[in-house]
């Protein structure tokens, strides 16, 4: 006799949508006699789920609005147990950052935005299921970032509510800076407000809206075999590199870029950078570096890197820090520097654990605020 039971049965709203997700895909579920609403962050094994192996599992479920890496830390956040229940974690939004943490740390999750995993001894699910209410889009769509943010225009306009999270963002302007039409614009920024990341009056979900961001953000970083030497005039054989502030230029990102800023809650250790990462307008920009610098036959050798920047802010919103360990080299936006940082795993996720750049909001973070310092010079 099968295990399986109306999901109507379990009366709260996690449970429901562990049961609901487990049984579209083809798992049996029966709920204990101990059942009890689970408070926000509280563990409670609620479920017994039966797999089409016949592997029977308990399961924990653990509810949160969301998993913020920045601030989840598996060791500190889940209570003691002395059962051998899998925990499974439900949240709002799972970034791609927060579901490499839940699965370093051996938890099973499911994002309801549409996703389950689930990882046991001879049991592994890793699967797309339907989103809930509170992962749906205003639309009735999966609000997930690869719908959500995709494009030039969608991750220019994401970017510019967290380069400028206090002002409101004009799209016929921002239209402008990124040369795209205003409709186009328009419509990216409809889509982020239907996926919850906006609020009614337009200002950004922070951290959601970064971490969705991060998801999206994926420059293709080529390894060169010379690094360039700008000249006087700010040229190299006749490229344009540094550019003034406010127009387009190379920007350093990564870890050089933030260890430039020396803005540090405290000094990393080990995370020297032995190479520059560059973002670089446009395609033609990366042809020439090509040409110029030649490609480095491994990455380990290379002497710089350089990619097309995912927005044109990106290479027009800069810092200028003459004197400082980058020389002349334009430094992109702390913005644009996290979100490079949050590609590189755990160690970009220490880092930005650690990174008070001056004058920013820290969008990453759960706790947004201003480090002091002087002033960035962008335009």
């Amino acid at each position: 006799m099968g295990m399986k039971v109306s999901v109507r049965s379990v009366p709260s709203e996690p449970f429901q949508e562990v049961a609901r997700a487990l049984t579209q895909l083809g798992f049996s579920v029966k709920t204990l006699s101990s059942l009890r609403h689970p408070r926000e962050g509280a563990l409670d094994a609620a479920l017994l789920v039966k797999a089409p192996s016949g592997r029977v599992i308990r399961v924990a479920i653990m509810a949160m609005a969301r998993v913020d890496p920045n601030r989840f830390d598996p060791s500190q956040h889940l209570p003691p147990r002395s059962d051998a229940a899998v925990i499974m974690i439900v949240a709002d939004v799972i970034p791609k950052m927060g579901r490499a943490i839940l699965d370093k740390a051996g938890l099973s999750w499911l994002d309801r935005r549409g996703h389950l995993r689930l990882v046991v001894p001879g049991v592994f699910v890793d699967a797309d299921v339907d989103p809930s209410g509170r992962g749906r889009t205003a639309a009735g769509h999966r609000a997930t970032s690869s719908v959500t943010i995709r494009g030039v225009a969608a991750i220019s306009y994401a970017s510019a509510l967290l380069l400028w999270p206090q002002r409101a963002i004009a799209i016929r302007e921002l239209a402008t800076r990124i040369g795209m039409s205003p409709s186009t614009v328009s419509d990216a920024a409809a889509k982020l407000r239907a996926a919850g990341l906006l609020s009614a009056e337009g200002q950004p979900r922070t951290p959601d809206l970064f971490w969705a961001l991060a998801d999206a953000w994926n420059p293709k970083f080529v390894a060169m075999a010379k690094a360039p030497q700008p000249g006087p005039d700010g040229r190299f054989y006749g490229l344009n590199v540094l550019g003034e502030l406010g127009t387009h230029g190379w920007a350093v990102t990564g870890i050089s870029a933030a260890g430039a800023l020396h803005a540090w809650r405290s000094s990393p250790t080990g995370h020297e950078a032995p190479a520059l990462d560059f973002y670089v307008p446009d395609v033609e920009h990366l042809r020439f570096a090509r040409q110029l610098l030649g490609e480095s036959s491994s990455w380990e050798g290379r002497s710089c890197a350089v990619a097309v920047a995912p927005t044109p802010l990106a290479t027009m919103v800069r810092i200028a820090r003459p004197g400082g360990q980058l020389g002349q080299w334009r430094i992109a936006h702390p913005v644009f520097v996290a979100l490079e940082l949050a590609q590189n795993g755990d160690q970009g996720l220490e880092m930005l654990r650690n990174w008070l750049p001056l004058r920013t909001v820290r969008v990453w973070d759960t706790d947004p605020e201003f480090a002091s310092g002087a002033e960035h010079r962008t335009f």
